[in-house]
């Protein structure tokens, strides 16, 4: 699709939404397990419908809190093209917030994680950054420091540290999750900025939520915090934290961290 009619995309009528709608359900209604990919390679189901469908989806979850139908969004992310990078950079820029929320989950997704980054990581790193930095509403900010997360590209470590104080809870709650995806932990470990960081989440910060989401880390890939002895005495003393979820995965991560087992053993439990 040449980029001069991707100008216009996001401006169809709701005839043309629903006709998009009625594909996409067809295919999702078929029960075929691989229903999104044969969507995605429907030609006549265009980038531009998939697009606008999901907006709808986006404005209406956000208008009316009601929930979001996530096919068409599913679908373009089965779409690994060229295109789609064009479009995710547009919606990022535009003034709309539903269009920033959708250009940032495009973004995200634009190609499997362990597949990740992608050609396009460095590119979408800078525009995610722009964008953050200049984000007024709450939710498009979360998915802009989550997509920046999933480029795992270090070039987004930057901007995500400089949310790691931010007032709100859900903010530092994403950068905690997502922080540690900007390195290449498993040929280079976790890097000093970061496991400082992820300290400070799991023993200072004021929200349960952020405390418990880095324990869960710790517990299920015990091998990346091991070495750093740090992580003993903080999960020895989160083991008494007056949050019960905070109890639990400093005392599973704490038995990871000794015995190497994964969070899941059951034996940890006992």
């Amino acid at each position: 699709m040449a980029f001069s009619l991707l100008v216009s995309v996001w401006m169809r009528t709701e005839a043309d939404v629903n006709e998009t709608k009625q594909r996409l359900e067809a295919y999702v209604g078929s029960g075929a397990r691989d229903w999104a990919r044969q969507a995605a390679a429907d030609s006549a189901l265009l980038t531009e419908g998939l697009v606008n469908v999901a907006l709808a989806e986006i404005r209406g979850r956000r208008v009316s809190e009601a929930e979001e139908n996530l096919s068409a969004l599913i679908v373009l992310n089965e779409r690994v093209v060229d295109e789609k990078a064009v479009v995710a950079h547009k919606l990022l820029a535009s003034v709309d917030v539903a269009q920033r929320e959708l250009g940032a989950r495009v973004m995200r997704e634009f190609c499997r994680l362990d597949h990740a980054p992608s050609a396009h990581a460095a590119s979408f790193v800078e525009s995610l950054s722009i964008a953050a930095a200049n984000e007024a509403d709450l939710d498009a900010l979360l998915w802009q420091l989550s997509a920046l997360g999933w480029q795992k590209h270090a070039s987004a470590r930057p901007t995500m540290l400089r949310y790691v104080n931010h007032d709100d809870d859900d903010v530092r709650e994403t950068v905690a999750n997502n922080l540690w995806l900007t390195a290449d932990v498993e040929k280079d470990g976790i890097p000093s900025e970061v496991m400082d960081a992820l300290v400070r989440f799991a023993s200072e910060d004021p929200s349960p939520e952020v405390r418990s989401c880095v324990l869960y880390d710790v517990a299920a890939w015990p091998q990346f915090f091991r070495h750093d002895e740090r992580w003993l005495h903080l999960c020895q003393q989160a083991v008494s934290d007056e949050s019960e979820d905070v109890r639990e995965w400093a005392l599973r991560a704490l038995e990871a961290l000794l015995k190497g087992r994964a969070y899941d053993d059951v034996s940890m439990l006992k």
